[in-house]
C-alpha cells in the first residue's frame, strides 16, 4: 500500500474579474465606473471585460478635477497592480468620455493593458491635478493621461479626442494643449498591432484680447502632440497607424483700440516786472567864505530777468492701438517626443498637421481730439531818473583872503538791463493714434513627428502627406483720424526810460570891494547812461494734427519639418519612405490703413522793444563886485555818454503739421524649410529610405497699405518792433532778427512697403545645426519655392498746397535654396544616394505703388543641394 503525499502549490496572485454592462448608468452598480472604483481598492490585479456597445461617461467633475474615478475621467491608481480592460473589438466596443473630461488617467506605477476597444470623445482641459479648475493649467491627454504608468494598447483605436488649452483673458496668454489622443509622462507606452491613433487634436488656447485701451493682445497657447505626446522612458509602436491628427497653436489676441483723444487743457503764462529808481541830490552853501567844494555822485543799476520754459498745451492726441498677440506654436502634428527611447516599426504616419496659430490683429488707433492752446506773455518796464544840483553864494570875501575857489561836481551813472526768454511754448497735439502692429504668426514644426530629445527610430514605415504650416501674421491696426491741434501764442514787451538832469550854479560878489588876487570857479557835469535789452523766443510751435499711421502687419510663422523635426537627441530613419510632406511658411499680415491729417494749430509770435534816454546839463557862474581882482578863471565842463543796445530774436515758430499718416508695412512671409526632415540640432541619420515629392514653401509677404491724405496745416505769423529815442542823439544799436518758422505741412502719407516673401530651404531636408548623414537613399521630385513679395500701398494725396506722399515699395520675393537638401554652414555626409527631378522656384517680387520701387525677385539656387 502506497503512502499518500500532499504537494505544496506555488503562490499565485489573485485576479479580480469584472463584467460591467453597457446598459448600466454611469456610476451605478455594474457600470464601468463602478468596476474601476472597485479595482482601485481591492489590492489585486484586475481584469475588466467589456461588452459590445458604448460605455458612456455622464458624471462631470463638480469641483475641479476629481481623481478617485467618482467623477469625470476614469482614474486607474492602484500602484504596483495591473488592470486589463478587454473589449470585444475596436469597431464594436467604445468608451466615450462624452466631452466631460479625458477618458482615462493612469497614475504612477500602475500597469494598464487596453485591448480591442475604442477610446473617443475625451476632452482634456487641465493637467490632471486634483482640484484644479479647467482654466488653471495646461490641458494634457485628451483620451489617455499617463503620469508614470505602464500603458499597453493592443488592437485599440484612440480617435476624436482633444486636449484644449483654455483661452487667455484680458490680454493674457492662452494655455497649452498637449497630447490630443495620448499624453504619457514617465513610465512606458507600448502599441501592439494594430493600434490606430486618429483625428485627435491638441490645441493651444487663444490669447485674450487687450482689455484696456492700447493693451496688447495675449499670445496664443502652444499645441503639441496632436496624436501623442510622449516624455517617458520607452515607447514602441509596431504596425500602428497615426493619421489625421493635428497640433494647433492658439490664435493671438487682438490688440485693444487706442483711446479717443479728449480736449487738451489750455495753458497760460504771464510775467510782469516794473522798476522805478528816482535819485534826487542837491548841495547848497551861502555865507562869508573863500572856499566852496560841492560834490554829488549817484550810481543807479537796474536788472530784470524773465524766463518762461516748457509750457505745453494739453494733448488731445488719440492713443495708439495695442499690438496683436503672437500666435501659438505648433509641434508634432502626429507625435511629439520630448525624450526617451522611441521606436516606430512598420508604422504609417500620415495626413497629420502642425499649424501655428494666427497672429492677432493690431488695435486701431484712437481718433485725435482738440489740442490745448498755449499763451505766453512777458512785460518788463524800467525807469530811472536822476536830478543833481549844486548851488553856492559867496558874499563879503574876508579881507585876509588872497584867493577864492569854488568847485562843483555832479557825476551820474545809470545802467539798465532787461532779459526775456520764452522757450517751448507748444500747442497741444491732436494726432490720430497709430494702429497697433499685428502679431506674428506661430511657428510650426514636425507635421508628423517632433523630436525634442531622446533616441527615435523610424523603421520600414511611411511618413506621408503631413504638413507643417506657419501661422498667418495678424493685420496691422488702422491709424485714426486726427483732430485739431492747439494754437501757440508768444508775446514779449520791454520798455526802458532814463532821465538825467545835472546843474551847477555859483554867485561870487564882494560889496566891500575887498580884492582877492584870484577867483577860480570849476564846474563839472558827467553823465553816463547804458541800456541793454535782449529778447529771445524759441520753438513756439503750434500743435500737430497728423493722421495716425497704420500698424505693420505681423510676420508669418516659420514652418520647418513637414515630415519630421529634430531639435536634440537622435533620429534614425531606416527603410520606408517620406512622401508628399509639406513645410509652408505663414503669410505675412497686411499693414494697417493710415488716416488723413486734421487741422494743424496756428502760431503767433510778437516782440516789441522801446528805449528812451534824455540827458540835460547846465552850468552857470557869476562873479561881480570884485574890480580889484587880478585874475578871474571860470571852467565849465559837461560830459554825456549814452549807449543803447537792443536785440530781438524769434526762432522756429512753426505752424502745426497736418500730414497724413504713413500706411502700414506688410508683414514678411514665414520661412518654409525641410519639407521632409528638418534638423536644428542632434544627430540625424537616413538609411535606405525614399524621400519623394516633399516641398518647402515660403509664405507670401503681406500687402502694404495706403498713406493718409494731408489735412490743413497751421499758419505762422511773426512781428518784430524795435524803437529807440535819444536826446541828445548818441551811440545806439538796435537789432531785430526773425526766423519765424514755416507754415505747417499737410503732405500726404507714404504708402506702406510690401512685406518680403519667405525663403524656402530644402525641399526634402533642411539642416541648420547638429549633424546629418544620408546613405543609400533617394531624394526625388522635391521642390523649394520662395514666397511672393507683397505689393506696396498707394501714397496719400497732399492737402491744398501739400505734397503727395510716396508710394510704397514692393516687397522682395523669397529665395529658394536647395530643392533636395539645404545646409546652413553644416557639414553633411552623403553616401551612395541618388538625386532626381528636384527643383527650386524663386519668389516673385511685389509691385510698388506710384513713386515707389518694385521689389526684387528671389534667388533660386541648388536644385539638388545648396550650397553644393
Amino acid at each position: 500500500m502506497r503512502s499518500s503525499r500532499i504537494e505544496t502549490l506555488e503562490r499565485r496572485a489573485l485576479l479580480a474579474a469584472f463584467n460591467p454592462l453597457t446598459s448600466a448608468t454611469d456610476g451605478a452598480s455594474n457600470s464601468l465606473r463602478a468596476a474601476i472604483i472597485a479595482a482601485n481598492a481591492n489590492g489585486q490585479n484586475d481584469t475588466i471585460t467589456l461588452q459590445s456597445g458604448t460605455y458612456l461617461l455622464t458624471i462631470a467633475n463638480s469641483a475641479g478635477q476629481e481623481n478617485n474615478a467618482a467623477q469625470g475621467d476614469l482614474d486607474l491608481k492602484e500602484s504596483g497592480k495591473s488592470v486589463t480592460i478587454q473589449g470585444a473589438g475596436a469597431g464594436v466596443t467604445f468608451i466615450n468620455a462624452n466631452g466631460l473630461d479625458r477618458a482615462f488617467e493612469v497614475f504612477n506605477n500602475v500597469t494598464v493593458v487596453l485591448k480591442s476597444l475604442t477610446i473617443t470623445g475625451g476632452i482634456a482641459r487641465d493637467d490632471g491635478s486634483a482640484g484644479v479648475p479647467v482654466t488653471a493649467t495646461d490641458a494634457a491627454g485628451g483620451g489617455i493621461l499617463s503620469l508614470g504608468g505602464k500603458v499597453t494598447l493592443d488592437h485599440v483605436t484612440v480617435s476624436n479626442n482633444q486636449a484644449l488649452g483654455a483661452d487667455g483673458q484680458n490680454g493674457a496668454a492662452g494655455n497649452n494643449g498637449l497630447g490630443g489622443g495620448i499624453y504619457a509622462s514617465g513610465g512606458t507606452l507600448t502599441f501592439k498591432s494594430p493600434v490606430d491613433v486618429s483625428q485627435n487634436v491638441a490645441r493651444g488656447g487663444a490669447g485674450g484680447d487687450g482689455a484696456n485701451a492700447s493693451d496688447a493682445g495675449g499670445k496664443g497657447g502652444n499645441g503639441s502632440g496632436g496624436g501623442i505626446y510622449f516624455s517617458g522612458s520607452s515607447f514602441s509602436a509596431d504596425h500602428a497607424s497615426i493619421h489625421n491628427n493635428s497640433a494647433t497653436g492658439g490664435n493671438g489676441g487682438a490688440g485693444a483700440n487706442g483711446d479717443v483723444g479728449g480736449i487738451g487743457a489750455d495753458q497760460n503764462q504771464s510775467q510782469s516786472q516794473s522798476q522805478d529808481q528816482p535819485q534826487p541830490g542837491s548841495n547848497s552853501s551861502s555865507g562869508v567864505t573863500d572856499t566852496v567844494d560841492q560834490s554829488n555822485s549817484f550810481q543807479a543799476s537796474q536788472s530784470q530777468t524773465q524766463s518762461q520754459t516748457n509750457l505745453d498745451g494739453g494733448s488731445g492726441a488719440g492713443g495708439a492701438g495695442g499690438a496683436g498677440g503672437d500666435g501659438g506654436a505648433a509641434a508634432g502634428g502626429g507625435v511629439f517626443i520630448k525624450g526617451g527611447s522611441v521606436t516606430f516599426q512598420s508604422t504609417a504616419i500620415s495626413n497629420n498637421a502642425a499649424a501655428g496659430g494666427a497672429g492677432g490683429a493690431g488695435g486701431s488707433g484712437g481718433a485725435g481730439g482738440i489740442g490745448g492752446d498755449v499763451s505766453q506773455s512777458q512785460t518788463q518796464d524800467q525807469s530811472q531818473s536822476q536830478d543833481l544840483s549844486n548851488s553856492s553864494t559867496i558874499t563879503d570875501i574876508p579881507s585876509t583872503s588872497t584867493a577864492v575857489t569854488v568847485t562843483q561836481t555832479n557825476t551820474a551813472q545809470q545802467d539798465q538791463t532787461q532779459d526775456q526768454t520764452q522757450t517751448n511754448g507748444n500747442g497741444g497735439s491732436a494726432d490720430g493714434g497709430a494702429g497697433g502692429a499685428g502679431g506674428d504668426g506661430g511657428n510650426a514644426a514636425g507635421g508628423a513627428v517632433y523630436v525634442a530629445g531622446g533616441n527615435t527610430t523610424l523603421s520600414s514605415g511611411t511618413v506621408s502627406s503631413n504638413n507643417s504650416q506657419g501661422g498667418a501674421g495678424g493685420a496691422g491696426g488702422n491709424g485714426a483720424a486726427a483732430g485739431v491741434g492747439g494754437d501757440a501764442s508768444q508775446s514779449q514787451s520791454q520798455t526802458q526810460s532814463q532821465e538825467q538832469k545835472l546843474s551847477n550854479s555859483s554867485d561870487i560878489s564882494d560889496p566891500s570891494n575887498t580884492a582877492p588876487d584870484t577867483v577860480t570857479v570849476s564846474q563839472t557835469n558827467t553823465e553816463d547812461q547804458t541800456q541793454n535789452q535782449t529778447q529771445s523766443q524759441f520753438n513756439g510751435n503750434a500743435g500737430s494734427a497728423e493722421g495716425g499711421a497704420g500698424g505693420a502687419g505681423g510676420s508669418g510663422g516659420d514652418a520647418v519639418g513637414g515630415g519630421a523635426y529634430l531639435g536634440a537627441g537622435t533620429l534614425h530613419v531606416t527603410g520606408g519612405s517620406m512622401t508628399g510632406n509639406l513645410a509652408t511658411g505663414g503669410a505675412g499680415g497686411a499693414g494697417g490703413i493710415a488716416s488723413a491729417g486734421g487741422i494743424g494749430g496756428n502760431t503767433s509770435q510778437s516782440a516789441s522793444d522801446s528805449q528812451t534816454q534824455n540827458q540835460t546839463e547846465s552850468n552857470s557862474s557869476s562873479v561881480t563886485g570884485t574890480p580889484n581882482t587880478t585874475t578871474v578863471s571860470v571852467t565849465q565842463t559837461n560830459t554825456q555818454t549814452q549807449t543803447e543796445h537792443e536785440s530781438e530774436t524769434e526762432v522756429n515758430g512753426n505752424g502745426g503739421s497736418a500730414d497724413g499718416g504713413a500706411g502700414g508695412r506688410g508683414g514678411d512671409g514665414g520661412l518654409g524649410a525641410g519639407g521632409g526632415i528638418f534638423v536644428a540640432g542632434g544627430k540625424a541619420q537616413v538609411d535606405s529610405a525614399s524621400l519623394n515629392g516633399n516641398k518647402a514653401t515660403g509664405g507670401a509677404g503681406g500687402a502694404g497699405k495706403s498713406g493718409g491724405f494731408g489735412g490743413t496745416g497751421g499758419t505762422v505769423s511773426t512781428s518784430l518792433s524795435v524803437s529807440t529815442m535819444q536826446t541828445p542823439p548818441d551811440t545806439h544799436t538796435a537789432l531785430g532778427t526773425g526766423s519765424g518758422g514755416s507754415n505747417g505741412t499737410n503732405d500726404g502719407g507714404d504708402g506702406g512697403r510690401g512685406g518680403d516673401g519667405g525663403d524656402a530651404h530644402g525641399g526634402s531636408i533642411g539642416i541648420v545645426g547638429g549633424s546629418l548623414s544620408v546613405s543609400r537613399s533617394s531624394i526625388s521630385n522635391s521642390i523649394a519655392t520662395g514666397g511672393h513679395g507683397g505689393n506696396g500701398g498707394d501714397a496719400g494725396n497732399g492737402g491744398s498746397g501739400g505734397v503727395d506722399g510716396t508710394g510704397g515699395d514692393g516687397g522682395n520675393g523669397g529665395s529658394a535654396l536647395g530643392g533636395g537638401i539645404f545646409r546652413d554652414g553644416v557639414s553633411i555626409s552623403l553616401s551612395h544616394d541618388t538625386f532626381s527631378s528636384n527643383s527650386v522656384i524663386a519668389g516673385i517680387h511685389g509691385l510698388s505703388a506710384t513713386g515707389g520701387t518694385d521689389g526684387l525677385d528671389g534667388s533660386a539656387l541648388g536644385p539638388d543641394i545648396f550650397p553644393p
